[in-house]
């Protein structure tokens, strides 16, 4: 097999997508998504060439395993199909990090962290994506390398090094920190966030009991909280009060509403399982804050701090929260 991969072409969908959201296809059709490869001419000359979607099964989700996408041991591609060629490059950059570590110090492909694929390690998340970009960019950047005097070959090992990998997966990010929090590394890995470029898979994170109102940069905010189904969506209400956000609402409650026919069903499916099961979960966001002084469910003052997700992927539920 080749790879793993985090993004390929999505037959019904007619785009490149990540493996979260063949997950969401898979749930809400009851149907395994049609992926292919993300190159067009790759697609048309070998038809019935598909990519594997490993843990993207919502009948067998996987424990320990991240979502991803693997090329099969007989998957066939054109000749000299640029993305077969990219996750080849990309397996040989991984495997020989020393020697192109000087082109890109900083970037996390880069990084020799123990028992995590650094690939899937993004050095930036973004709230709109298209994987589309960094193919685009990757290929202008081995053209360079080729007017330089680079074979084909070392100059895309070379602009996959250069080329920093992003994603508006919230769902991956906050993968990453678990995984680089059990190697105690978060503080020495660069994520960039819209509006913060140089912080790390720690500083990004802010526990959502220490946020005051006049807070604004932005952040990745976690808390635990629990879940319930609500008239057309659930609501997530966390379970310590926020002790400092308004000096005139000390130990203010929190909450967030998640419509359900604005979200995916993948989303869907985690509120509804904590819903049931009334189970303490932990719910990351990239979100704005703002006091609601009337109105407001679970409080006796009326009054909350509605935590809103920034886009429609900008929210994860996880079973427990990072230290």
């Amino acid at each position: 097999m080749s790879g793993p991969f985090s993004f390929a072409w999505c037959s019904e969908l007619q785009r490149m997508i990540e493996p979260v959201e063949a997950y969401d296809w898979w749930t809400e059709t009851g149907q395994k998504p049609v992926i292919q490869c993300p190159d067009e001419q790759c697609r048309t000359l070998c038809i019935d060439s598909r990519v594997i979607s490993v843990c993207c099964n919502p009948e067998e989700p996987c424990r320990k395993r991240s979502m991803h996408f693997r090329f099969g041991p007989n998957h066939k591609h054109r000749p000299g199909c640029p993305y077969e060629e990219l996750v080849e490059c990309t397996e040989h950059v991984k495997a020989h990090k020393k020697d192109y570590i000087a082109l890109a110090p900083d970037n996390n492909l880069l990084k020799n962290l123990q028992q995590i694929d650094t690939s899937f390690l993004p050095d930036a998340y973004l709230a709109e994506y298209n994987p589309r970009d960094e193919i685009q960019d990757i290929a202008t950047e081995a053209e360079k390398w080729k007017r330089k005097g680079q074979r084909q070959r070392e100059s895309t090992r070379i602009a996959r090094t250069i080329v920093q990998q992003k994603t508006s997966s919230l769902t991956r990010v906050v993968q990453m920190a678990e995984q680089l929090e059990k190697i105690n590394a978060q503080d020495k890995v660069p994520l960039a966030i819209p509006g913060r470029t140089s912080a790390t898979y720690k500083s990004a994170f802010f526990k959502l009991t220490a946020l005051r109102n006049s807070y604004y940069t932005s952040y990745i905010f976690y808390a635990d909280a629990t879940v319930q189904k609500v008239a057309n969506g659930y609501l997530i209400d966390y379970l310590y009060p926020l002790r400092k956000y308004h000096e005139d609402f000390p130990d203010i409650r929190a909450i967030t509403f998640i419509d359900e026919a604005a979200n995916r069903r993948y989303l869907l499916n985690q509120l509804e399982k904590y819903a049931l099961t009334e189970q303490v979960c932990c719910v990351y966001s990239f979100s704005t804050h703002c006091l609601k002084n009337n109105g407001c469910p679970k409080s006796e003052s009326k009054s909350c701090v509605v935590i809103e997700p920034k886009t429609l992927d900008a929210i994860v539920i996880r079973e427990d929260c990072m230290r």
